[in-house]
Protein backbone atom coordinates (compact mmCIF):
# COMPACT_ATOMS: atom_id res chain seq x y z
CA UNK A 1 0.00 0.00 0.00
CA UNK A 2 2.64 2.48 0.58
CA UNK A 3 4.18 1.76 -2.90
CA UNK A 4 1.06 2.82 -4.47
CA UNK A 5 1.02 6.19 -2.63
CA UNK A 6 4.53 6.53 -3.51
CA UNK A 7 3.96 5.89 -7.13
CA UNK A 8 1.05 8.55 -7.19
CA UNK A 9 3.16 10.52 -5.63
CA UNK A 10 5.73 10.48 -8.06
CA UNK A 11 3.15 10.89 -10.71
CA UNK A 12 1.65 13.69 -9.22
CA UNK A 13 5.39 15.26 -9.72
CA UNK A 14 5.53 15.20 -13.52
CA UNK A 15 4.94 17.07 -16.23
CA UNK A 16 1.40 15.87 -17.85
CA UNK A 17 3.02 14.02 -20.80
CA UNK A 18 4.78 12.09 -18.24
CA UNK A 19 1.71 11.00 -16.28
CA UNK A 20 -0.51 10.09 -19.23
CA UNK A 21 2.45 8.64 -20.68
CA UNK A 22 3.40 5.84 -18.39
CA UNK A 23 1.81 2.97 -16.45
CA UNK A 24 3.27 1.32 -12.96
CA UNK A 25 3.44 -2.60 -13.55
CA UNK A 26 4.77 -4.87 -10.44
CA UNK A 27 6.98 -7.26 -11.03
CA UNK A 28 4.41 -10.26 -10.45
CA UNK A 29 3.48 -9.08 -13.97
CA UNK A 30 6.05 -7.94 -16.02
CA UNK A 31 8.41 -10.54 -14.79
CA UNK A 32 12.16 -10.45 -14.35
CA UNK A 33 14.18 -7.66 -15.96
CA UNK A 34 17.71 -7.09 -17.54
CA UNK A 35 20.63 -4.75 -17.84
CA UNK A 36 22.91 -4.98 -20.52
CA UNK A 37 26.28 -3.64 -19.86
CA UNK A 38 30.09 -4.17 -21.02
CA UNK A 39 31.32 -3.82 -16.80
CA UNK A 40 31.13 -6.72 -15.21
CA UNK A 41 31.39 -4.79 -11.57
CA UNK A 42 28.56 -2.79 -11.30
CA UNK A 43 27.39 -2.82 -7.10
CA UNK A 44 24.33 -0.71 -7.79
CA UNK A 45 22.44 0.93 -10.43
CA UNK A 46 21.03 4.37 -9.55
CA UNK A 47 18.62 6.14 -11.77
CA UNK A 48 19.92 9.15 -13.93
CA UNK A 49 19.08 10.81 -17.40
CA UNK A 50 21.21 8.81 -20.16
CA UNK A 51 23.73 10.25 -22.58
CA UNK A 52 22.68 7.39 -25.21
CA UNK A 53 19.19 8.80 -25.67
CA UNK A 54 17.78 8.99 -29.23
CA UNK A 55 16.62 12.11 -30.44
CA UNK A 56 12.89 10.50 -30.11
CA UNK A 57 13.06 9.52 -26.32
CA UNK A 58 12.37 11.04 -24.08
CA UNK A 59 15.38 12.62 -21.18
CA UNK A 60 14.09 14.04 -18.51
CA UNK A 61 12.68 10.64 -15.83
CA UNK A 62 16.15 9.52 -14.41
CA UNK A 63 16.23 5.74 -14.87
CA UNK A 64 17.87 2.31 -15.18
CA UNK A 65 17.05 1.10 -18.82
CA UNK A 66 16.11 -2.71 -18.90
CA UNK A 67 14.47 -4.88 -20.81
CA UNK A 68 12.18 -8.36 -20.16
CA UNK A 69 14.27 -10.72 -22.62
CA UNK A 70 17.95 -10.33 -24.01
CA UNK A 71 16.57 -9.86 -27.62
CA UNK A 72 15.24 -6.66 -26.32
CA UNK A 73 18.19 -5.59 -24.21
CA UNK A 74 20.28 -5.82 -27.48
CA UNK A 75 17.98 -4.05 -28.96
CA UNK A 76 17.91 -0.98 -26.62
CA UNK A 77 21.36 -0.66 -26.20
CA UNK A 78 22.23 -0.58 -30.12
CA UNK A 79 25.86 -0.25 -29.18
CA UNK A 80 26.83 -3.67 -29.83
CA UNK A 81 28.22 -3.42 -32.82
CA UNK A 82 30.23 -0.49 -32.57
CA UNK A 83 31.16 -2.19 -28.94
CA UNK A 84 32.88 -5.10 -31.16
CA UNK A 85 34.08 -2.66 -34.44
CA UNK A 86 35.85 0.07 -32.50
CA UNK A 87 36.52 -2.00 -28.68
CA UNK A 88 37.58 0.45 -26.17
CA UNK A 89 41.18 -1.63 -25.88
CA UNK A 90 42.42 0.60 -22.57
CA UNK A 91 39.29 0.17 -20.64
CA UNK A 92 39.65 -2.65 -18.48
CA UNK A 93 35.72 -2.86 -18.12
CA UNK A 94 35.69 -4.43 -21.74
CA UNK A 95 36.02 -8.26 -22.04
CA UNK A 96 35.36 -9.01 -25.68
CA UNK A 97 31.40 -9.62 -24.43
CA UNK A 98 28.54 -8.19 -22.16
CA UNK A 99 27.00 -9.19 -18.63
CA UNK A 100 23.88 -8.97 -18.51
CA UNK A 101 22.06 -8.19 -15.02
CA UNK A 102 19.06 -9.37 -13.42
CA UNK A 103 17.56 -6.55 -11.22
CA UNK A 104 16.15 -6.35 -8.36
CA UNK A 105 12.72 -4.45 -7.82
CA UNK A 106 8.97 -3.86 -7.16
CA UNK A 107 7.56 -1.89 -9.57
CA UNK A 108 8.56 -0.92 -13.17
CA UNK A 109 7.56 2.20 -15.54
CA UNK A 110 6.31 0.91 -18.98
CA UNK A 111 7.13 4.24 -20.98
CA UNK A 112 4.09 4.57 -24.27
CA UNK A 113 6.04 4.78 -27.60
CA UNK A 114 5.71 9.18 -27.62
CA UNK A 115 7.88 8.89 -24.52
CA UNK A 116 10.17 5.98 -25.73
CA UNK A 117 9.94 5.41 -29.33
CA UNK A 118 10.98 1.45 -29.62
CA UNK A 119 9.36 0.42 -26.53
CA UNK A 120 7.47 -2.03 -28.32
CA UNK A 121 10.62 -3.14 -30.32
CA UNK A 122 12.27 -3.65 -26.95
CA UNK A 123 10.13 -4.07 -24.33
CA UNK A 124 11.63 -1.63 -22.16
CA UNK A 125 10.79 -0.40 -18.95
CA UNK A 126 12.52 2.10 -16.60
CA UNK A 127 13.16 2.06 -12.81
CA UNK A 128 13.04 5.18 -11.55
CA UNK A 129 13.43 6.93 -7.90
CA UNK A 130 9.94 6.90 -6.08
CA UNK A 131 10.81 5.73 -2.68
CA UNK A 132 13.86 6.06 -0.40
CA UNK A 133 14.15 2.40 -1.10
CA UNK A 134 14.52 3.00 -4.78
CA UNK A 135 17.36 5.64 -5.24
CA UNK A 136 19.31 3.09 -5.95
CA UNK A 137 18.68 -0.80 -7.29
CA UNK A 138 20.60 -4.10 -7.00
CA UNK A 139 21.21 -6.80 -9.77
CA UNK A 140 23.18 -10.54 -10.21
CA UNK A 141 24.78 -11.33 -12.97
CA UNK A 142 22.73 -14.06 -14.79
CA UNK A 143 24.55 -14.35 -18.37
CA UNK A 144 27.64 -13.44 -19.77
CA UNK A 145 27.49 -13.22 -23.50
CA UNK A 146 29.97 -12.57 -26.46
CA UNK A 147 29.52 -12.44 -30.69
CA UNK A 148 32.26 -14.58 -32.26
CA UNK A 149 30.85 -13.86 -35.32
CA UNK A 150 29.30 -10.33 -37.30
CA UNK A 151 28.67 -10.33 -41.09
CA UNK A 152 27.64 -7.70 -42.99
CA UNK A 153 25.78 -9.41 -46.54
CA UNK A 154 25.47 -6.91 -49.24
CA UNK A 155 22.47 -7.20 -51.67
CA UNK A 156 21.47 -5.29 -54.80
CA UNK A 157 19.48 -2.11 -54.48
CA UNK A 158 18.67 -2.48 -50.66
CA UNK A 159 20.12 -2.16 -46.97
CA UNK A 160 22.27 -4.94 -45.98
CA UNK A 161 21.52 -7.53 -43.77
CA UNK A 162 23.39 -7.96 -40.54
CA UNK A 163 23.93 -11.03 -39.27
CA UNK A 164 25.16 -12.55 -35.71
CA UNK A 165 26.45 -15.39 -33.78
CA UNK A 166 25.77 -15.05 -30.54
CA UNK A 167 27.10 -17.17 -27.18
CA UNK A 168 25.44 -17.12 -24.19
CA UNK A 169 26.15 -18.78 -20.90
CA UNK A 170 22.89 -18.69 -18.99
CA UNK A 171 24.56 -18.46 -15.04
CA UNK A 172 20.69 -18.75 -13.10
CA UNK A 173 19.12 -21.63 -12.48
CA UNK A 174 15.77 -19.64 -12.97
CA UNK A 175 17.16 -19.25 -16.44
CA UNK A 176 16.07 -16.25 -18.88
CA UNK A 177 13.92 -14.82 -21.16
CA UNK A 178 15.77 -14.31 -24.98
CA UNK A 179 12.79 -13.53 -26.88
CA UNK A 180 8.97 -13.68 -26.54
CA UNK A 181 8.33 -16.66 -25.51
CA UNK A 182 12.23 -18.68 -25.85
CA UNK A 183 13.46 -19.27 -22.35
CA UNK A 184 16.97 -20.37 -22.12
CA UNK A 185 17.74 -23.09 -19.49
CA UNK A 186 21.12 -22.89 -17.46
CA UNK A 187 23.73 -23.76 -19.44
CA UNK A 188 25.46 -22.49 -22.58
CA UNK A 189 23.64 -21.24 -25.94
CA UNK A 190 24.34 -20.66 -29.86
CA UNK A 191 21.88 -17.91 -31.17
CA UNK A 192 22.30 -17.37 -35.11
CA UNK A 193 20.58 -15.06 -37.31
CA UNK A 194 19.90 -11.06 -37.38
CA UNK A 195 21.72 -8.43 -35.34
CA UNK A 196 18.77 -7.40 -32.94
CA UNK A 197 19.46 -3.99 -32.83
CA UNK A 198 18.86 -3.81 -36.94
CA UNK A 199 16.25 -6.56 -36.58
CA UNK A 200 14.44 -4.22 -33.78
CA UNK A 201 12.12 -6.57 -32.85
CA UNK A 202 12.69 -8.45 -29.43
CA UNK A 203 9.63 -11.21 -30.30
CA UNK A 204 10.83 -12.32 -33.48
CA UNK A 205 11.89 -15.67 -32.44
CA UNK A 206 11.26 -17.25 -36.16
CA UNK A 207 14.57 -15.19 -37.43
CA UNK A 208 16.70 -16.85 -34.89
CA UNK A 209 18.20 -20.52 -34.92
CA UNK A 210 19.29 -21.69 -31.06
CA UNK A 211 20.76 -24.53 -30.45
CA UNK A 212 22.57 -25.75 -27.16
CA UNK A 213 26.29 -26.31 -27.02
CA UNK A 214 28.79 -27.54 -24.56
CA UNK A 215 30.75 -25.15 -22.16
CA UNK A 216 33.86 -26.87 -23.87
CA UNK A 217 32.37 -25.56 -27.51
CA UNK A 218 32.08 -21.71 -25.40
CA UNK A 219 35.13 -21.53 -24.08
CA UNK A 220 36.60 -22.52 -27.52
CA UNK A 221 34.82 -19.88 -28.82
CA UNK A 222 35.30 -17.35 -26.79
CA UNK A 223 39.27 -18.14 -27.07
CA UNK A 224 39.29 -17.63 -30.84
CA UNK A 225 36.86 -14.68 -30.75
CA UNK A 226 39.02 -12.45 -27.80
CA UNK A 227 41.73 -9.61 -29.54
CA UNK A 228 43.17 -9.28 -26.08
CA UNK A 229 44.74 -12.03 -25.72
CA UNK A 230 48.33 -12.88 -23.82
CA UNK A 231 50.12 -15.49 -23.69
CA UNK A 232 49.52 -16.21 -20.08
CA UNK A 233 45.98 -15.57 -19.60
CA UNK A 234 43.61 -14.48 -22.22
CA UNK A 235 41.85 -10.99 -20.65
CA UNK A 236 38.49 -12.48 -22.46
CA UNK A 237 38.60 -15.53 -19.29
CA UNK A 238 38.65 -12.75 -16.54
CA UNK A 239 34.54 -12.90 -16.26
Amino acid sequence: MESNEKIKHWLSLQPGNIRNGVSFVPVHVAGPMYHLSLDGGIKKFTPFVTRRASLKENITVPRVSVATSVLGCFVGYMAAWGDMLWPELKDKKFKNGWYLYDIGYEYAVKPNTKLLFDQENSDEHWLVTYTQNTREYRGDIVAKIFWPEMKILTRTNSEPDYEIKMMIEVMTPKGLLLGKGFMLTKGCWMIEGPDPAMLAKWDAMDKYKVTPISFAEYAKAKNLSADMLSLKQPAAFKW
